[in-house]
């Protein structure tokens, strides 16, 4: 079997490529724009509407309104929280935790970020990541820097391309040491994980008074334009964190922390196609960006009102934005060399057909009924699917067979230019009768988003109904994927990724015995402490009363009540 957490032999971990390593202006060198001519018409016919590059007098008024955006986001998200728990706002800061933070050494090292390298450097956050202990932190502070780094971090990326190297990890932690409103989010989530494991109200408290602090800091940055500029990919950082946390936290507002992030990274890095219109294009942004897109994707799929990304122009952006990053990405081992994003879950060519699977979705949404799609609208869709189908690193069944390289039972060689895998990315499955198979994460991850989109254009934008056997076929083949539903032990960090794919399967279950797979799920999503998982499962079961009374006297196949059209639940997304 041939699996190591590093791509070529003879380096430190994580090792990259040489020929991504980036110029001073801290963009890989085969994809250095020129900058020649910023201004100057374009030959893309696509970037024909784009306005010209802002003056900058316009671009720092823009920049402060979106930074203002993002403060009064993390206000609200405050001031919830602070009405939800009953602490009283002037008593939530203790004043030697507040001194704490105004002071500017909690972390021991020098570390040099992108925009400050030599041609022969990487960013210090992907060659010397940041481990807990090199902070000046103690007590409550210490314990939650680790709930953080051990935990909450598997939920931000539950596919990390190595057990030792979590990209979101190691970015977060690198930018917190020097800009300690970032340091506190940080800790903010360590202290929220930590009380969903310990029920202590003290760690109740601490997430409140971390997030005052947060907010206290950002202010002071905010009140300087300057200073607005130089912090961009701190506070984008910042909200994305926190973005993440609400989206899988009982208080679940996500969306104006999603909003302030594309307005941040809009005004800063806009979406385009076109290089010349990337000035700031750095390895936070291009991080950034892969996050985003990948809770914008799930936002845009699973939530009622799609995410936040609503004008037409913007969607088609965020297509052509791919290629450009696709360098950054590789470099900070965000994706695979064959495609494969670990933030996704999928290959990058799967999350381009997923937003335009998503821009249907919005034209259906937004129509009179009877509402149709084109079919050639629909066969569009089902090609680009096809294609994805045939994506697979070991086997697209998502079980690894007995003869094959990485199967850990054989010492078969791998063939030449074949990527090494994390050993995380391979699960031995026990059954109840003892017999066991050994799963691939990557190819279950991504076959499960491809049938959950043949899903949605089938019963969601084709009309089919849920017993139609057709949807059923998906339903069950889907199941087929997820071998561990039937396994003894607990699911592990990985199946997060797949919350997606199991609510639009669950959403089609018509007979007791798959709902009931399905409900496992969730509740095994519960004991990784992910309220999300909560919302989900009370969302399908409610669905699930709603078809049995609307059908229980049927003894045919009939047309349901789009899924679309009855959601009027919370603005909950499966994060």
């Amino acid at each position: 079997m041939y699996m190591d957490s590093a791509r070529h032999s003879g380096h430190a971990f994580p090792p990259l490529e040489p020929q991504l390593t980036p110029t001073s202006s801290s963009t890989p060198a085969s994809i250095k724009p020129d900058h020649s001519d910023p201004l100057g018409p374009s030959t893309s016919e696509s970037s024909a509407p784009m306005k010209l590059s802002p003056s900058p007098h316009q671009f720092e008024a823009a920049l402060g309104t979106s930074a203002n955006n993002l403060a009064q986001s993390l206000n609200n998200l405050l001031e919830t929280k602070i009405d939800e728990t009953g602490h009283l706002h002037e008593n939530l800061v203790e004043p030697a935790m507040d001194h704490m933070f105004d002071q500017a050494n909690l972390y021991d090292q020098p570390i040099s970020y992108d925009n400050l390298l030599s041609s022969e450097k990487l960013p210090d956050f992907i060659t010397r990541p940041v481990v807990p202990d090199s902070f000046n932190l103690q007590g409550n502070h210490k314990k939650y820097l680790n709930y953080f780094y051990h935990d909450f971090a598997r939920v931000i990326l539950p596919l990390p391309p190595s057990p030792r190297y979590n990209p979101a990890r190691e970015i977060l932690l690198a930018y917190g040491k020097n800009h300690n409103y970032l340091l506190s989010a940080i800790l903010a989530c360590g202290a929220m994980q930590s009380h969903r494991k310990t029920k202590d109200p003290q760690d109740e408290k601490s997430y409140c008074s971390y997030l005052s602090i947060c907010l206290r800091l950002l202010s002071t940055i905010l009140a300087d334009e300057a200073k607005v500029n130089k912090s961009v990919e701190p506070m984008l950082l910042t909200v994305m964190l926190l973005t993440s946390y609400t989206a899988i936290s009982l208080l679940q507002k996500w969306r104006p922390h999603l909003r302030a992030a594309k307005d941040l990274l809009s005004t800063y890095a806009p979406f385009s196609e076109d290089p010349r219109y990337s000035r700031h294009n750095s390895y936070v942004i291009a991080f950034c960006r892969n996050w985003y897109m990948s809770i914008e994707n799930i936002a845009g799929l699973t939530a009622p009102s799609g995410g936040v990304l609503k004008d037409d122009r913007e969607l088609e952006l965020v297509m052509y934005d791919l290629p450009y990053m696709k360098k950054y990405w590789e470099s900070m081992l965000l994706c695979r060399e064959d495609g494969f994003n670990y933030v996704y879950g999928y290959s990058n060519t799967l999350g381009v057909a997923l937003q335009k699977l998503i821009k249907s979705i919005k034209t259906f949404k937004t129509m009179k009924k009877p509402r149709t799609l084109s079919i050639f609208t629909l066969y569009d869709l089902v090609s680009d699917f096809r294609k994805e189908e045939q994506f697979e690193i070991i086997s697209k069944t998502g079980i690894v067979p007995k003869n094959h390289f990485m199967h850990p039972e054989n010492d078969l060689r791998p063939p030449p230019g074949f990527e090494a895998l994390s050993p995380e990315a391979i699960q031995k499955i026990e059954y109840q009768d003892g017999s066991y198979d050994y799963i691939s994460w990557y190819d279950i991850c991504h076959q499960s988003y491809v049938i959950a989109a043949y899903i949605l254009i089938t019963s969601n934008l084709g009309g089919y109904p849920k017993r139609h056997p057709s949807v059923q076929e998906l339903v069950q083949k889907a199941f087929s994927l997820f071998p561990f539903l039937r396994a003894k032990g607990m699911i592990e960090y990985q199946a997060l990724i797949i919350q997606v794919s199991m609510y639009f399967v669950g959403l089609n279950c018509v007979y007791k015995a798959d709902r009931d797979l399905v409900a496992r799920f969730f509740e095994n999503l519960r004991q990784l402490h992910s309220a999300a998982a909560s919302f989900t499962l009370e969302r399908l079961k409610c669905k699930w009363d709603k078809y049995d009374e609307l059908h229980k006297d049927d003894r045919e196949i009939i047309h349901d009540d789009n899924d679309f059209d009855d959601d009027d639940l919370d603005d909950v997304m499966n994060y």
